[in-house]
């Protein structure tokens, strides 16, 4: 039986969700801007498309934070950006593992000896992103990112589904 209870104290759960989602989010954005900004740690253009999904989670996150839309557009939403994070950050890792091939150091089509010269310049001053720019314990920080991503997508579904099930009794 579904008591008002009962609905309260899903939504309350729901919320200490969101609340992760956004404060883990945050933590990983300022880590991110302070490698780069402060660490002069220079990132490839797939480290800066990785940020993309935590900049819509904390958006995101905000709406479930203050309960005007549904617990499960906003879970939805977060979900898909973490899928997308995961995505990015799984083909970022194969790259820097070797196992495809690096987008950014493959050439345009060249029609002249001035465009060849001009696309050897631009990738000099370009980063790589087979090139690991920063790592900890060994392991890039793309697979961190899957890690981080991961486990806040199985805690958001685990955290819906308990809550239902709970509901439901």
């Amino acid at each position: 039986m579904i008591t008002l209870r009962s609905v309260r104290s899903y939504k309350n759960k729901m919320i200490y969700g969101f609340f992760i989602c956004f404060s883990a989010s945050l933590m990983i954005l300022a880590f991110s801007l302070f490698q780069e900004f402060f660490n002069d740690v220079k990132p490839c253009f797939l480290c800066k498309v990785q940020r993309g999904p935590y900049f819509a989670i904390l958006l995101i996150s905000l709406f479930g934070l203050t309960g005007k839309v549904r617990n499960s557009v906003v879970t939805n939403a977060i979900s898909a950006c973490l899928i997308v994070g995961c995505l990015l950050a799984s083909y970022h890792l194969l790259i820097q593992l070797g196992l495809f091939t690096d987008f950014c150091a493959l050439p345009s089509k060249i029609h002249s000896l001035d465009e060849f010269e001009k696309l050897l310049a631009s990738s000099a001053s370009s980063k790589s992103c087979a090139k690991i720019s920063w790592a900890f314990l060994g392991l890039p920080l793309s697979f961190y990112n899957i890690l981080i991503s991961g486990t806040l997508l199985i805690m958001l579904w685990l955290k819906q589904i308990i809550q239902v099930e709970r509901s439901d009794r």
